[in-house]
């Protein structure tokens, strides 16, 4: 049985999936296919890190809740869909010549290297039927608290204005991690430092239209 069902809340698929996600990106763990610590990738070539952290963390973890992981579904980076069992279409689709696809989609996640063009990534998302919603992007190291506020107050207010949210049902988690800032010519930091937020539609702007998961 799958540990993601139309039973579990979107909150709660969203809170297990970052705490898992954040577990597996350590920076000094290794790829096994590249021989590179996961942070070298990061801080090295934008390519080669998304596709190690879609094909070989996102999808790995999709499958971790018995769905199906695809990458670049619908152009989507990552989708995760769970098979629907029903015998009598399946037959129906025998006797037509058909072969049997039915399934539900159960997470979507946009993985966007470049910290200023993650919104368009969201927006995206908003109009994908899934019960979960996930947008992997990054901040500038040294303005997260309030840095990270503000761009999920606009995000807030995004969601809002795109009339798509459908309370209950749609759940976005948006995962946010370290990149170089325009203003320290230094940009010494030395961990990804990814922070959670799920969206709740009942926080304020002021509060961030967001709550990060702890």
């Amino acid at each position: 049985m799958n540990l993601y069902t139309k039973d579990l809340l979107p909150e709660v698929f969203a809170e297990s999936f970052f705490k898992k996600f954040k577990e597996r990106m350590k920076e000094n763990a290794v790829d096994s296919v590249t021989g590179k610590s996961y942070f070298e990738l990061y801080k090295g070539n934008r390519g080669e890190f998304t596709e190690f952290i879609l094909k070989r963390i996102i999808c790995e973890l999709i499958e971790s809740y018995g769905l199906t992981s695809e990458f670049e579904y619908y152009r989507i980076d990552a989708i995760g869909y769970e098979t629907v069992t029903n015998d009598e279409l399946k037959s129906e689709c025998d006797k037509q010549g058909l072969n049997y696809h039915l399934w539900k989609l159960m997470i979507a996640v946009e993985h966007e290297n470049d910290p200023n063009d993650w919104l368009d990534e969201l927006i995206k998302l908003t109009h994908v039927m899934s019960p979960l919603k996930v947008i992997i992007a990054y901040s500038a190291f040294n303005d997260r608290d309030a840095g990270d506020k503000e761009k999920l107050q606009l995000a807030a207010k995004m969601i809002e204005a795109t009339e798509a949210f459908v309370e209950n049902d749609d759940g976005y988690l948006v995962i946010l991690g370290n990149c170089k800032s325009s203003n320290d010519p230094k940009n010494d930091y030395d961990s990804f430092d990814y922070r959670g937020y799920l969206y709740n539609p009942g926080i304020s702007y002021d509060g961030g239209g967001f709550e990060e998961i702890i």
